[in-house]
This record gives C-alpha cells, structure tokens and sequence, in this order.
C-alpha cells in the first residue's frame, strides 16, 4: 500500500459486500489450482475510483491469526457455486503481503459512499475519456 494515501480507502466487511454473484460473507479464497488461502474477510476499497484495491485475507495460524491485503488487481474467479474465488498467486506469496491493519484504514462510512456516488468521474476514467 505504499503509493496509496490511505485516506482515499476504506475497509468494507464481507457481509456487507454483495453483487451479481451474491454475497461474499464466508467466501474462502484458493489459488488457480485449488490450494487454500484463507477466507475473504473483506475489501479494502477506494471510492473516488469506485473499485476494490485489496482484497483482506483472513488466515488461521498455530498460534493466531493473521489478515492480509493482497491486491485485487489481478483476475479472480468465483466458482459455480459463488463460495470461492479463485486468484492467480503462490501459496506462500500470501505471507508476503502487508498485515492488513485495521487502525489505518478506516471503515467505509457514509462520507465514503457519497464519495462513491457523487465523485465527478473515477481517477482512471477521466484518462480514457481524454
């Protein structure tokens, strides 16, 4: 999350997060070949822009637990029947990723949504339209 000011995003639970495919509440996340990640805790999201930035990956370990932010900027699949998505990544690249920390972002709020809605246009839409 360097190059983002974390100002601009916000933290949105799974439970509150729905769309085409449903809900994302208990979705879990596995690479390409099936191996497990963890489950989706939530996304972090940037509402000026109107997109998902990270995804929070909530993984058990011996001892604790961990959440972590791994990027969304990659092709996901959600199966058949919308209980996991599936991304393009190692196993142990998840480790690597930055602990998602909930004291820096804040949770999306009301400001944020009218952020959403009301923006002019998304940062990376006003290049296209150029």
């Amino acid at each position: 999350m360097s190059n983002d000011t974390n100002s601009d995003l916000c933290y949105l639970e799974a439970g509150q997060v729905t769309g085409p495919c449903g809900g994302l509440e208990g979705v879990t996340l596995s690479t390409e070949t099936d191996e497990a990640l963890g489950t989706l805790d939530g996304v972090v999201i940037d509402p000026s822009e109107r997109r998902i930035r990270y995804f929070v990956v909530h993984r058990r370990g011996w001892l604790r637990s961990h959440r972590y932010l791994l990027s969304a900027d990659r092709p996901t699949q959600i199966t058949k029947d919308r209980r996991k998505l599936r991304l393009p990544v190692e196993p142990g690249e998840l480790t690597s990723c930055q602990e998602f920390d909930a004291e820096s972002i804040p949770k999306f709020s009301d400001e944020h949504l009218l952020t959403a809605l009301f923006c002019n246009t998304p940062k990376g839409e006003a290049a296209d339209a150029a």
